[in-house]
This record gives structure tokens, C-alpha cells and sequence, in this order.
């Protein structure tokens, strides 16, 4: 292990995110304040030990081995991250849902994995940066709408409608058309109001 330097270590511990050092096969060399709560674990305890078993992923429990050795392990984005990072030298950036044991039974959580190579003395590590979105997730599958004016509601109990909503909630710009069966059915709304008689 490498020992960080009290700047290092202030760094690391001021990002609000999940951050770790890990080599390629997911062995966390170091970790930030923020990863205590996540890994609910003496620090001595989770040094040295396998991503997957210091988070609590639940697929670690499926070999007595533990973390990387069950058959899912091979689809585990935060795995394929770490070691794509790793080989290639080159950041990676995806999105993950990662389930975690908890006591309250499994936890589900949505989140953003950046994965940076990194090279601390002569060690090559990766900088695993973990951001939390299940709020965010959370949020986008529910969205309240009047079952009447289809106006939606924002965190602030603001009613406005959809397209105001997306633009100013996610930035988001929508151009309107007209699919087929408005299309024939507003077509045969005009043609009937023009065959009218006056």
C-alpha cells in the first residue's frame, strides 16, 4: 500500500461522491470519507478486499470466493469498468445499477461509474468515482399528471405543462407534428366542417 499524503487525503475526503483506488481485479487500496457509509465497514477491514465484498454487491455471496468469481461477475459494469480503465489507459464513464445486501433486505442503487487509470509511486491503480442517482431515477418514473389538462407537477408543487416541464426540468426542446390517427381524425373534423351548410 501507498501511503496519501494529508493534501491527498483532504482531496479524496472532500469529493461528495463514492471515490476508491482500486487495482484490476477490484482490491480497494484506498477509499474516501464519503465510501465509509457505503461500505459500513472498519477501514482495516475493507483495505485489501474485493470491491464487490466491501460494497455488499449481493452477487458476492454466490461463490465462496467471494467477489469476481461467480458466473454474473462477468456482466458486473462496475468490473468491466475498472478493467477496461486499467488496460486501456483511458477514462470510462457509464451508467450501472448495482444491487447491494443491506439489513433491511437488498438495496438498489442507480448510479454513474467513472473509471480513471492512475498511477500513484510505480503502482498502476484506477480512481473509481461512484455518483449516486437513484433519486434522480426515481424521479424520472414518477412524474405526477393531471388525468384531465395532462399538466404535470414539479418538486416545487408547480403545475405546468409537459413541454415547459422537459424544458426547464431537463433541458429538453420538443418540436410538434402530428401522428397518423390525430392526423385522420382532425382531417375528417375539417372536412366535415367545410361540407357543412352555412
Amino acid at each position: 500500500m501507498f501511503p496519501l499524503n494529508a493534501i491527498d487525503r483532504q482531496f479524496l475526503d472532500a469529493i461528495p461522491s463514492y471515490v476508491f483506488l482500486m487495482d484490476r481485479d477490484m482490491v480497494i487500496h484506498d477509499y474516501n470519507a464519503a465510501s465509509a457509509a457505503l461500505v459500513n465497514s472498519d477501514r482495516q477491514m475493507v483495505l485489501f478486499e474485493r470491491g464487490g465484498d466491501a460494497l455488499h454487491c449481493i452477487r458476492s455471496t454466490d461463490h465462496p470466493a467471494g467477489c469476481g468469481h461467480s458466473v454474473r461477475c462477468v456482466s458486473c459494469r462496475l468490473r468491466r469498468a475498472v478493467m477496461a480503465a486499467y488496460d486501456t489507459s483511458a477514462p470510462v464513464r457509464q451508467e450501472a445499477r448495482m444491487e447491494l445486501r443491506a439489513s433491511a433486505g437488498p438495496k438498489v442503487l442507480h448510479c454513474v461509474l467513472t473509471a480513471s487509470p492512475i498511477t500513484l509511486g510505480s503502482q498502476k491503480l484506477v480512481l473509481l468515482v461512484i455518483e449516486d442517482i437513484s433519486e434522480l431515477v426515481a424521479l424520472r418514473r414518477l412524474l405526477p399528471i393531471c388525468m384531465y389538462c395532462k399538466k404535470v407537477r414539479d418538486a416545487e408543487q408547480r403545475w405546468s405543462d409537459v413541454e415547459t416541464y422537459l424544458h426547464e426540468n431537463l433541458d429538453v426542446l420538443l418540436s410538434h407534428g402530428i401522428c397518423p390517427a390525430c392526423f385522420e381524425t382532425k382531417k375528417a373534423e375539417f372536412l366535415e366542417s367545410v361540407s357543412a351548410p352555412p
